[in-house]
């Protein structure tokens, strides 16, 4: 029994000198970063007149938008990184299961900050180890011109969260149109970017 206790002891030991605690300042400074898209599980877009749209449909067209003037030379220079890997399989998965009906709804929604950590655990991650940025939107509201994303670093082997931003944004656009949400949501990008800008250089 003394050597059973002893060998347990000894494996925690080991297990723990190998994990990676990450916090704010690791994920400026890294220079390496997985980044998994944008997640649509949990988002709303609040518009009455948008209801019976295929929505579903929308956010793939959302996703490509951003993905065409959020390329990967240009996030790089947003967050100073070297590397960025990209694997949109979580989240493409997951984006894949949503009904369109669930999507449009009459007034503004919200995602709590404490089941973020539960979106995050859903993810059905291969990469082994590192740190993780996703955005996670929240709501587009037509009568407010609002929109609204949790922004999102995690460490990739436990899917532990370090930190988590959510972002409410306004631009100039009329939304008049779904596509012109296109336009809110890269500026919902923009305003956070802004953020990371002012932590790293507070870190000079």
């Amino acid at each position: 029994m003394k050597f059973i206790l002893t060998t347990i002891t000894l494996f925690f030991i080991l297990k723990s000198s190998f994990s990676q605690t990450y916090n704010q300042n690791d994920v400026l400074l890294t220079k390496k970063l997985y980044f998994y898209g944008y997640d649509f599980s949990k988002f709303q877009l609040a518009d009455a007149k948008l209801m019976t749209r295929d929505l579903k449909s929308y956010i793939f067209k959302l996703s490509s938008f951003l993905d065409e003037h959020l390329p990967e030379k240009k996030l790089k220079k947003w967050f100073k990184k070297d590397t960025i890997i990209y694997n949109y399989m979580p989240t493409t998965n997951i984006n894949k299961k949503i009904n369109s009906d669930d999507i449009g709804c009459a007034f503004t929604t919200s995602i709590s900050s404490d089941s973020i950590q539960g979106i995050i655990n859903k993810y059905q991650i291969s990469d082994k180890q590192g740190i993780g940025y996703v955005v996670i939107f929240e709501c587009f509201t037509k009568a407010t011109k609002l929109a609204s994303a949790y922004h999102v670093f995690f460490d990739v082997a436990t899917k532990k969260i370090i930190t988590s931003e959510n972002i409410i944004s306004k631009n100039g656009n009329s939304y008049r149109y779904i596509s012109d949400w296109n336009g809110g949501a890269f500026s919902n990008l923009g305003f956070y970017k802004k953020l990371y800008k002012k932590r790293l250089d507070s870190l000079k």
